[in-house]
């Protein structure tokens, strides 16, 4: 978050993971869906000033909240945001995404015995909400093929570096 924090000068990111939290996950796709999560923050809530990430958890479940104040989604729309290709997919959108992340993080979500809330309000900012489920672990048929990961957030940046703006792309940023 240091180094998004030095790339996004305008935006405020703060992490709020509580104490320790462990849950049986496949991490490439919780990556994945923190990542979509994330960067629909960066990309679609205009006039973000602070992303917030919070973790925490009660006896069977994990919950994740990703949580911007940005300008909302109006109430007419917010049921949409779930649907493949639609919303936000018009010939001036279209550079910003193909309209997949939701849903993959809602599946995601769901592999994990799990469900994906959002909640939106124009002017105030749009927050999303994941529950994991403790118990139930992800069946070995959808697991993502393990890697070596060295440096777990340098993976997850990297994956953040395509949807941010080419500025960011200078010689302080790319070691």
């Amino acid at each position: 978050l240091e180094s998004i924090n030095r790339m996004y000068t305008s935006r405020q990111f703060v992490l709020d993971l509580g104490q320790e939290i462990s849950a049986p996950v496949d991490y490439r796709l919780i990556c994945q869906l923190l990542f979509n999560l994330v960067s629909n923050c960066l990309l679609h809530a205009g006039n973000c000033k602070r992303i917030m990430i919070s973790l925490s958890e009660n006896e069977n479940r994990v919950f994740l909240s990703v949580s911007d104040d940005g300008e909302g989604i109006e109430a007419e729309e917010l049921y949409s945001v779930f649907d493949r290709y639609r919303h936000g997919f018009s010939a001036k959108t279209v550079s910003r995404g193909a309209g997949l992340g939701l849903t993959v993080a809602r599946g995601a979500a769901q592999m994990h015995g799990g469900a994906l809330m959002m909640e939106s309000r124009p002017d105030r900012g749009t927050c999303v909400r994941v529950s994991l489920s403790k118990k139930a672990g992800i069946s070995s048929k959808l697991r993502t093929p393990q890697e070596d990961y060295s440096g777990k957030m340098r993976s997850i940046l990297e994956g953040l570096a395509e949807c941010l703006p080419p500025e960011c792309f200078t010689g302080d940023y790319t070691d």
